[in-house]
C-alpha cells in the first residue's frame, strides 16, 4: 500500500524475510481484510500486487490497519515512520502549528493518527495517487478556518505542492476528526458545535433519568461530551475508525452503565441519521461512568469499625494514619473488643479493621500493624474497591430495573455450548477452569487469561453482584481501567 507500483511476491517475501509460498498462503486473509474497506488486490502477471479501490478508502484502511499492527505487536511504528520518510516534512510541526492557531490541544493519540494519515497522504500524492472530491464537497470543506490555517502550515513544510485541493480537504477531515483535549471557547459556534451541545445535554438529561443523579453542576462532564461528541459526528459521518481500546472492558466492568448509554444512544440515531457503533457506546459510558462515580463517591464508600485494644497512643495513631493514608474511609471508633457488638447494632458497617486477631460473624475482618505496612494499605484498597464496586452495582441494578423494558435472563446471555452443568469442582480454581473451558476451545479466551482471573479473584477476594455467583474479572482488566 505505499509501493509506488506494484510489488511482486518475489518482493515481498524478500522483504518480510518469508517463503514465497507463505506470502501465497496469506493472501487469501489479507483479501478479505481488504474487501472490508472495499479494496481489491490485483494481480498482474510482471507487475505484481497492488491494492485497487476508492483512493479515500485506502488511506483510511491504513491508518485502521496501522493501529491493528501495533496493537498486536505486528508492526513497529518507527519501521512505518521510516517507511512513508515522515521526517521529511516535520508533519509534528505542523500539527504544533495547527493547535496553536486554532486554540486547541489535541490528545497523543490523535496526534499520532495525525502524523501517520498526513504522512500516508503524501506518500500516497507524492506517488501521483489522489483524492478527487465534488465541487461541493471541495467548497465545503475550503470555506473552513481549518482549510486555510492548514495551507499555511502546508507551505511552510513545502509539501503543499504535493497535494491537490481534495488531498488537502481529505486533511481538513482529519483535522476536524481529531480527538480534542481541551479547546478555547470561540464567540462564534458552527453548526457541528451547536449541534453537539444539543445532544450533549439531551443525553445528560436521560442519564440522570436513569440513574436518579444530577449532572447539572458537573461542568467538566457537560463540556466534556459536547467536545467529544462533536468530533464523534465529523468521524461518524466521514466513516473514519473511531477505535476505543477499553471497549470490551467497559461492557464487562460498567455493564449497567454501558447498557444504559446504548439505549440513550439508540434514541437519537434515526434524528442524526447515524449508526453508533460500540467503540463509540463505551466512549459516552466512559464519560457518564464517570460522572457516575464523582456524584456517588461519598455515598457508597465503605463504613468501618477500628477495634484496638491497646491503649489511646495506639488507637491514636492509627485513627490517625488510617484518616492520612485513607481518606475515603468513614470510620466508627477506635473500640476496645468489648464495645464491638453495641458499636455494630448502632451503625452499618462494612468490614472491620482490628489490631488483634479477631472473627465477627457476617463482617470481613483485617488484622493489621498499628503503624499501618504497605501490606496492610493494599488489603484495605482491596476491601474498599470491593465493597464500593457492590454498592454501585446493586445502585444500578435497581436504577436499571426501574426503566428496563423487560426482563432479561441468563439463558438470554450464555447459550448452551458456552457452558458447563451439572459439573462438581473440589476448590474454587478448577471451577473456574471448567467453566471458562468451552471459551477456551473456541479460543474467545487464552488460557493466560483463565490465569488471571485465579490472580485477581486471590489479589481482591471473592465479590458477587448476584448471590452464590463469581463475577470473575481478570487481573490485567482491573488494572488497565
Amino acid at each position: 500500500m505505499t509501493s509506488p507500483g506494484g510489488i511482486t511476491i518475489d518482493n515481498l517475501a524478500n522483504l518480510l524475510q518469508v517463503s514465497k509460498n507463505t506470502i501465497l498462503s496469506d493472501l487469501t486473509e489479507v483479501e478479505k481484510n481488504l474487501s472490508e474497506f472495499h479494496i481489491s488486490l490485483n494481480r498482474k502477471t510482471n507487475y505484481g500486487l497492488s491494492a485497487a479501490g476508492e483512493e479515500e478508502n485506502i488511506r483510511n484502511s491504513f491508518t485502521c490497519l496501522y493501529y491493528e499492527g501495533i496493537r498486536k505487536k505486528f508492526i513497529i511504528r518507527d519501521q512505518i515512520m521510516d517507511l512513508l520518510n515522515i521526517s521529511r516534512f516535520n508533519i509534528q510541526n505542523i500539527i504544533c502549528s495547527m493547535e496553536r492557531r486554532m486554540d486547541t490541544s489535541y490528545s497523543d493519540i490523535s496526534k499520532e493518527e495525525l502524523e501517520i494519515s498526513i504522512g500516508y497522504t503524501l506518500n500516497r500524492a507524492e506517488n501521483g495517487r489522489h483524492i478527487y472530491y465534488s465541487e461541493d464537497v471541495r467548497t465545503k470543506y475550503a470555506n473552513k478556518r481549518e482549510y486555510s490555517t492548514l495551507l499555511n502550515m502546508l507551505d511552510s513544510a513545502g509539501c503543499s505542492s504535493l497535494l491537490n485541493e481534495s488531498d488537502r480537504c481529505y486533511i481538513v477531515r482529519m483535522f476536524m476528526g481529531a480527538k480534542i483535549i481541551n479547546a478555547i471557547e470561540s464567540k462564534e459556534n458552527s453548526p457541528e458545535d451547536e449541534e453537539a451541545k444539543i445532544i450533549s445535554k439531551q443525553i445528560i438529561q436521560d442519564a440522570e433519568e436513569y440513574l436518579g443523579i444530577d449532572f447539572s453542576d458537573d461542568y467538566e462532564l457537560i463540556n466534556g461530551l459536547a467536545l467529544h461528541l462533536k468530533v464523534a459526528f465529523h468521524r461518524l459521518r466521514n466513516d473514519l475508525l473511531i477505535e476505543n481500546p477499553l471497549t470490551d472492558q467497559i461492557k464487562y466492568r460498567i455493564p449497567f452503565i454501558y447498557e444504559i448509554s446504548s439505549k440513550i444512544l439508540g434514541k437519537y440515531e434515526k434524528m442524526l441519521d447515524l449508526s453508533f457503533p460500540d467503540s463509540e457506546t463505551a466512549y459516552i459510558a466512559m464519560y457518564l461512568g464517570a460522572g457516575f462515580e464523582k456524584k456517588t463517591q461519598n455515598g457508597f464508600m465503605p463504613r468501618v469499625l477500628v477495634v484496638c485494644g491497646s491503649g489511646f497512643a495506639t488507637s491514636g495513631i492509627l485513627s490517625t494514619r488510617l484518616g492520612i493514608m485513607l481518606p475515603e474511609l468513614k470510620i466508627t471508633g477506635p473500640v476496645t473488643i468489648d464495645l464491638i457488638p453495641e458499636k455494630l447494632s448502632r451503625n452499618t458497617i462494612d468490614f472491620i479493621i482490628s489490631t488483634v486477631d479477631l472473627k465477627v460473624d457476617g463482617y470481613e475482618v483485617i488484622k493489621v500493624n498499628p503503624l499501618l505496612d504497605v501490606s496492610d494499605i493494599e488489603e484495605i484498597k482491596s476491601l474498599i474497591f470491593k465493597n464500593t464496586y457492590k454498592k454501585q452495582c446493586d445502585y444500578l441494578i435497581k436504577r436499571y430495573d426501574i426503566h428496563r423494558d423487560s426482563k432479561v435472563f441468563i439463558k438470554n446471555l450464555l447459550s448452551e455450548d458456552n457452558a458447563k452443568f451439572n459439573v462438581e469442582a473440589d476448590n474454587w480454581r478448577n471451577a473456574v477452569k471448567i467453566a471458562a473451558a468451552p471459551l477456551v476451545k473456541k479460543q474467545y479466551i487464552s488460557r493466560e487469561y483463565v490465569q488471571s482471573i485465579i490472580k485477581a479473584v486471590e489479589r481482591l477476594g471473592h465479590y458477587t453482584i448476584i448471590k452464590s455467583i463469581l463475577k470473575a474479572e481478570a487481573e490485567r482488566a482491573l488494572e488497565s481501567f
